[in-house]
């Protein structure tokens, strides 16, 4: 962090410090415990909710859409596991294995603006990036990869031509 090694535990303490000075991180929350009863409460994860932001970022260009997609059902499983009080199953340790393979490309720099309860990306690097900005761009196509996504569009949205030809068919009759 800041170019400096800290361990996850210094890395919150000093992001809670950040966080709480900019009002950032207050949820309030209504839970369905595990008993069926509801409860209200408000907490305060001012460095968590940084972190969180700075590894969702990171997340964003080094995995791919179905890495991503993944872990974010496994995380909602996964706490349903500890909260129920599953930490011990074999369930439980195969999701974090899952995770714990996939974060191994999540290294890279995120930069962060943090003021009066907002925390905003302002860049992001890794070495595992999957984003080319050569890759996106529609002024120059050496991929030829818009040309091909107008026939891939034209294959995927085919059937629903069909169906809307025959819908109109129907209209007309």
């Amino acid at each position: 962090m800041n170019e400096e090694e800290k361990s996850p535990a210094q890395m919150i303490h000093h992001l809670n410090q950040i966080g709480t000075h900019h009002s950032i991180g207050t949820v309030d929350m209504v839970e369905n415990r595990i008993n069926g009863i509801k409860s209200h409460a408000i907490y305060q994860t001012p460095g968590a909710t940084i972190l969180m932001k700075a590894l969702r970022a990171l997340k964003q260009i080094c995995w791919d859409a179905n890495t991503y997609q993944t872990a974010i059902q496994i995380g909602r499983i996964y706490a349903q596991r500890v909260y129920c009080g599953d930490w011990h199953s074999l369930d439980r340790s195969a999701l974090e294995t899952y995770v714990c393979e996939a974060s191994q490309v999540l290294h890279g720099t995120i930069e962060l603006l943090i003021h009066s309860g907002w925390v905003q990306v302002v860049s992001r690097s890794s070495d595992f990036s999957l984003y080319e900005s050569d890759l996106v761009s529609f002024e120059s196509d050496q991929q030829m990869l818009n040309k091909m996504a107008l026939g891939y569009v034209k294959t995927l949205t085919y059937p629903i031509q069909i169906q809307g030809g025959q819908f109109q068919k129907r209209m007309k009759s």
